[in-house]
């Protein structure tokens, strides 16, 4: 009997979805569902293939994110009957009841093996209908995660390697620490394997009623991931308290400690913190790569022009340079990455931080200490009896260290600090309200750069939006002039833990301090003012680096939104009528633009008429998933089973363009192309071939006959609309 792997491959390639030539095994397909292993492999559109099997099969595709399908799931009430093994290994999914039956979404939707095993756990009827495996599996990662394990389940899974090195302060002693509950070490080891195996920063270990809850904080936002029982709280609290080198009798004072841990050859330092609550003591434990000479320009990703600018200012001595962001926005690892450009063994480098997050060799490094009388302030003048060449001081956070630092940089020194600001210019306010002398600060910073850590979407499951996100989303949309082919989300899988993100890139505004941005500050002028000044110079705004992120498809619209709105609602928007004032603001091509239509807002539902596709293809079930896919891009469709009846809609109404199969009976899309190049009117339409495979034989004669383009049917649907909308430009 053959398997549903190759009754896919089958019934694709017979529909012209799938290339005929492609040969593979069917045990090639590993973990995924057939449809997703394909697309995996740019072999076929997913949403194409499946709403081709769905409409074989009877039933329909089903958007699991859609609002419509979430306000009635009932998935809760019918996962206990089946295995959670199934569940998972076949990529399925229970949604709620309709008609009397279960409808059960699968990722393989011809495997009828696996419809009857459900059918017979559910002990119910059910309709089976087909999904996209991403969006399967961000559901079960909400109704039956597989990494939210409770404790009693650790000791059966696979340990990661990981080795206890010390505590940071009492690294002699550590070998004589033990524990007698071995269950409790595998935990804490799992915790932090766990943490590190999921790039997690930092970890939180709450105490609750029920117990500990842990949680990863992934790409700048917190996840659960398990649960522990009361019982153990104490002894996860001290076994961590005992590692990081912390007083476990001590239970009412927050409390600091380090440990290093190695796994997989890497060494990880990790930064712990105690504090007393009302249910017990909370750990915060932050991670820490423990060596930072690996910090570069290069690895953090800086746009060009801002790494270019950035490391003409650190050629600069009797300068500072300033990072403004909150908490948490990489502002340290930026200025650990200006340390490493500036090691060069010749120059003595030195810094003041609390805490150090990264050992750089090469380079002095003064933890502060207030207890023991070593602030910011203290160090900084020791520092400066020391003849370093290059000064970081971690933050400037008074008017004592502010001073001190701009003495520092008007003797000849290079000074790299962090303000917290909202954004670049602000820092100058953030100055003057410390006490520094406006003419001081317009001779002493050569530059501030404000920064954000934004999400990316997870290249696994990014897929484009639809109609009714761009209609939600019209007003930033319109403002922006955003292109609708640069939206995407992610819909969640295994690779992302279900967010529909993975990793984070930077949004940088760089400020420029020359001369007339100086002038302007020692002038005492206003903020807007100054930075009118410095946007003759190129300074752009946050919410400008937010969206060339989005236009370059890296993040989605909804993790840069606060960044576009505020731009959108500034005076500067307002002014100069784009993102900031000093970006000329883009114009991107219309999505509607044609000859029968007039300019529109990009993407946007307005009273211009969509424009009009003729789509001519016998297979009905091909016809009907390209016709759904072009509506969903925003298109007027209008069909045809074959080149008589195309030819019978054209007397009937001229289309904008047309989207034409070959091989159709009665007439076929050669023939097609002669006649409809011979009627007035359509000389000029283009005329679009859908193709299974390349031939330069066949592309050479459809153009010969009057051809504009030929379309793959095992194209992305983004790739399908935008080639139809380049054809509506010619």
């Amino acid at each position: 009997m053959a398997s549903s792997f190759d009754k896919t491959v089958s019934l694709l390639k017979r529909a012209g979805i799938l290339n005929d030539s492609v040969q593979f095994e069917s045990s090639a397909v590993e973990s995924f569902s057939p449809v997703r292993y394909l697309a995996r492999n740019n072999l076929v559109n997913e949403v194409i293939a499946l709403e081709y099997l769905a409409l074989a099969q009877g039933t329909e595709l089903v958007d699991l994110v859609d609002g419509k399908i979430a306000k009635r799931l009932a998935t809760a009430e019918y996962l206990p009957r089946i295995s959670e093994n199934l569940i998972w290994a076949q990529k399925l999914i229970p949604l709620f009841e309709e008609d009397g039956k279960i409808l059960v979404a699968f990722a393989d939707i011809l495997d009828y093996e696996v419809q009857k095993t459900v059918e017979f756990n559910l002990n119910a009827p059910i309709k089976p209908v087909a999904a996209e495996e991403v969006k399967i599996v961000k559901l079960l990662q909400h109704y039956c995660p597989r990494n939210k394990v409770g404790f009693d389940k650790i000791d059966d899974e696979p340990q990661e390697a990981l080795e206890i090195i010390g505590a940071q302060r009492e690294e002699e002693n550590i070998d004589q620490i033990r524990s007698d509950t071995p269950p409790i070490v595998k935990l804490v080891n799992k915790i932090i394997a766990d943490a590190i195996k999921k790039e997690a920063s930092d970890v939180h270990i709450e105490p609750t009623n029920e117990g500990l809850n842990i949680r990863f904080r992934i790409d700048g936002v917190l996840q659960d991931i398990f649960d522990v029982p009361r019982r153990l709280q104490p002894l996860v609290v001290s076994r961590i308290k005992i590692l990081a080198g912390m007083d476990i009798a001590e239970r009412r004072k927050p409390q600091d400690g380090r440990l290093r841990v190695s796994t997989a050859g890497a060494k990880i330092d990790l930064r712990a913190s105690c504090v007393p609550t009302a249910h017990g003591e909370k750990i915060v434990l932050r991670l820490l790569a423990s060596e930072g000479a690996d910090i570069t320009f290069r690895s953090l990703n800086f746009p060009q022009r801002v790494q270019n600018s950035l490391e003409e200012a650190l050629t600069q001595r009797g300068k500072m340079i300033l990072v403004s962001g909150p908490t948490g926005s990489g502002k340290t690892t930026t200025l650990y990455g200006a340390l490493t450009y500036l090691r060069d063994g010749l120059t003595s480098i030195q810094t003041v931080e609390d805490p150090i997050e990264f050992r750089v060799p090469g380079i002095t490094q003064i933890q502060v200490n207030p207890l023991a009388g070593v602030t910011f302030s203290s160090a900084l003048r020791s520092i400066l009896r020391q003849d370093p060449d290059v000064i970081m001081v971690g933050e400037i956070r008074d008017e004592e260290t502010a001073d001190i630092a701009m003495q520092a940089a008007q003797t000849g020194h290079l000074v790299l600090s962090t303000l917290h600001t909202n954004d670049a210019p602000s820092a100058i306010t953030r100055l003057l309200n410390l006490g520094c002398k406006p003419y001081i600060i317009a001779n002493s910073v050569a530059a501030i750069m404000a920064q954000r850590l934004v999400r990316k979407i997870c290249s696994d499951c990014k897929v484009p939006v639809n109609e009714e996100y761009l209609t939600k989303n019209s007003e930033i949309i319109r403002g922006f002039e955003i292109n609708p082919s640069h939206l995407f989300h992610g819909v969640g899988c295994a690779k992302c833990n279900g967010t529909g993100y993975r990793g984070r890139i930077g949004l940088y505004s760089y400020l420029n301090v020359d001369d007339i941005v100086a002038e302007g500050i020692a002038q005492d002028l206003s903020l807007a003012e100054v930075t009118r000044r410095a946007a003759s110079n190129g300074f752009v705004t946050i919410g400008t680096a937010a969206l060339e992120v989005l236009n370059n498809e890296i993040s989605t619209l909804e993790e840069l939104r606060p960044y576009l709105v505020s731009a959108l609602n500034s005076d500067q928007h307002k002014e100069y009528g784009g993102a900031n004032a000093a970006t000329v603001k883009v114009t991107v091509p219309n999505a509607f633009e044609s000859n029968a239509s007039a300019p529109a807002a990009v993407g946007i539902p307005s009273k211009v008429s969509k424009p009009k596709v003729l789509l001519v293809d016998d297979d009905d079930n091909v016809r009907a998933v390209l016709a759904l896919l072009l509506k969903r891009e925003m298109f007027d469709v209008v069909e045809a089973r074959n080149g008589m009846e195309a030819l019978e809609r054209i007397y009937e109404g001229v289309p904008q363009i047309v989207l034409l199969d070959l091989m159709m009976p009665e007439m076929d899309g050669r023939e097609f192309l002669t006649r409809a190049r011979a009627i007035e009117g359509v000389s000029r339409v283009p005329i679009v071939v859908l193709t299974a495979v390349d031939s330069e034989k066949n592309e050479v004669e459809l153009l010969n006959l009057g051809a504009t383009d030929f379309i793959r049917k095992t194209s992305s649907s983004g790739i399908i609309a935008t080639r139809i909308r380049t054809a509506l430009r010619r």
